[in-house]
């Protein structure tokens, strides 16, 4: 059975999951992004449908995100080079623009996966296939574990000592970009929920997107609670003196807005 999506819905879960999927050659299965189908809620929206749901990792970072559709895949969970995930992107970009109703049809036949408009309504619609990449060496299952996971206040370090958070955490700027890439494209906050400065950050983006983070681990040298980078300040008193304070506004005369006023 085929599973059908909304094209732009479709291509913008694709690009989100991009970027947070491993982008070495090398990388084996985390170079790709892992498919599903599956029903719930999204939003306010009463009742439960039909979902497209993916996930992507470089082992430091994790995304997923979901999208309603008409149809469930049969079987496992399907897994897309991310090769052929910018190919997806590249030949529907220009309908998805010209038509926001425009949709496409996702089926798969063994290891071949297709991506096609509705035949019913394109005699010679564009269509494009790929193999899929083998799912068993995918890290599913740590995966979304991390994803839902519930963070600790207190980390027992590797001299079993019970470390307290601090305040201080440090984020890698590779990783977090990801994020923020995702931020953008969704015009929505990026939120980042921690607990401890060695425990992974979790992270939300809009209603339908969540995320996950290794930090950079650090052995506390001090307090750490306030940075220790020097702020080399003026002489604040002449700054504040300079300041003019701000003159009211004189009160605008009496009369009809948009008429001079004529004395008698």
């Amino acid at each position: 059975m085929p599973v059908r999506v909304q094209t732009r819905s479709f291509l913008a879960l694709l690009a989100d999951l991009a970027h947070t999927a491993s982008k070495d050659p090398d990388a084996g299965a985390i170079g790709g992004i892992l498919l599903h189908t599956g029903r719930g809620e999204i939003g306010d929206e009463p009742g439960r449908t039909d979902l497209l749901v993916g996930a992507s990792t470089d082992r430091f970072i994790a995304g997923h995100t979901y999208t309603a559709c008409a149809g469930q895949l049969s079987g496992t969970p399907t897994l897309w080079a991310l090769r052929d995930v910018k190919s997806v992107i590249a030949v529907f970009k220009a309908s998805a623009k010209a038509d926001e109703m425009h949709a496409v049809d996702i089926t798969r036949d063994g290891p071949l996966v297709t991506i096609a408009e509705d035949p019913n309504l394109f005699d010679d619609g564009l269509k494009l296939q790929f193999a899929q990449m083998p799912v068993d060496d995918y890290p599913a299952a740590g995966v979304y574990r991390n994803l839902n996971r519930e963070t600790a206040d207190r980390v027992e370090n590797q001299a079993g000592r019970l470390v307290e958070a601090l305040p201080r955490t440090d984020y890698p700027s590779s990783k977090l970009d990801a994020f923020l890439k995702v931020a953008t494209a969704r015009k929505a906050p990026l939120q980042l929920y921690r607990t401890h400065q060695a425990e992974a950050i979790l992270v939300q983006i809009g209603g339908t997107y969540r995320g996950v983070m290794v930090p950079s681990r650090y052995e506390p040298d001090g307090d750490e609670r306030r940075p220790d980078a020097e702020v080399h300040t003026p002489d604040l008193e002449v700054l504040e003196a300079l300041q003019k304070p701000q003159q009211p506004e004189p009160p605008k005369p009496a009369g009809r807005p948009g008429l001079f006023l004529v004395e008698d």
